[in-house]
């Protein structure tokens, strides 16, 4: 399956859209998924990793995924992030560290780990500027999901 997510944050207004579109692989539409994030997300780039979190929460560990963001930044998160030669101590100077460990415990989960591709912005690519505008609109939701980091802590 294809999922597009992309993440909103509006500074001024201290508002956090999401959005992820599933299409099957022959990009035939299957679901939208937006919602406003806890006021806490800081950063676009904490919006677009929550977006991708999200996209992966309920997904089937068979699935075959191939997530696709326009943000090039966060995808250099998630690879620095995962990179086996950092050490522990790096990861957590890393800005966003509890976000990526969520990520990356999502992405051991599958069989086979997701893919990440990175899409031009307002390209004109259909489903990538749907999640556009739908994280756009989820700023204005008032249900607030609330994302409980605690379960992808080890203590």
């Amino acid at each position: 399956m294809n999922i597009w997510t992309d993440g909103s944050y509006h500074a001024e207004e201290h508002k956090i859209g999401l959005a992820s579109i599933v299409t099957t692989i022959t990009e035939q539409y299957l679901n939208t998924t937006k919602f406003r994030s806890s006021d806490n997300t800081i950063s676009s780039t904490a919006a677009e990793i929550e977006a991708i979190l999200v996209s992966l929460i309920d997904k089937p560990t068979y699935s075959v995924i191939h997530q696709h963001t326009d943000s090039q930044t966060t995808i250099d998160n998630i690879n620095s992030f995962t990179n086996p030669n950092i050490s522990d101590s790096h990861r957590l100077k890393i800005t966003n560290d509890v976000r990526l460990h969520a990520v990356t415990t999502e992405f051991h989960r599958f069989t086979h780990p997701p893919t990440l591709n990175k899409v031009k912005a307002h390209s004109g690519l259909r489903f990538n500027d749907l999640a556009d505008k739908e994280a756009k609109l989820g700023r204005s939701l008032t249900n607030i999901p609330h994302i409980d980091f605690r379960r992808y802590t080890t203590s």
